[in-house]
């Protein structure tokens, strides 16, 4: 394509399908479809499904990852984003998080 047919374009950004979190309360849920381990200082990261069928990117933190040990791939989860807090073991500021399933029903 040449300068001048470039010329009508209107051109936008390209946004990855992430979920960035920014204020307390923010949450996300889906089923967890995979993940990848952190390498050196890039974060972990996990691929999450929701309930429109989009496959959306979610960054790890240390805190988060941590929690996410837990989840299976295939479990619907729910992820909380809790803010920014203070570290009490390191005293650095980081995101904080809480990672829900849903409660498995009693059987009588």
């Amino acid at each position: 394509m040449t300068e001048e047919e470039n010329k009508d374009i209107e051109w936008e950004n390209v946004q990855a399908p992430g979920w960035n979190p920014e204020l307390a309360g923010d949450f996300i849920i889906g089923v967890l479809i995979g993940r990848e381990p952190r390498e050196g200082k890039v974060s972990a990261k996990f691929f999450i499904k929701n309930n429109k069928n989009e496959e959306i990117l979610v960054w790890g933190s240390t805190k988060l990852e941590a929690l996410m040990t837990s989840v299976k791939d295939g479990e619907i989860i729910k992820i909380n984003y809790l803010g920014k807090v203070i570290s009490k073991a390191s005293g650095n500021e980081m995101h904080d998080y809480t990672v829900q399933r849903p409660k498995k029903k009693e059987q009588t």
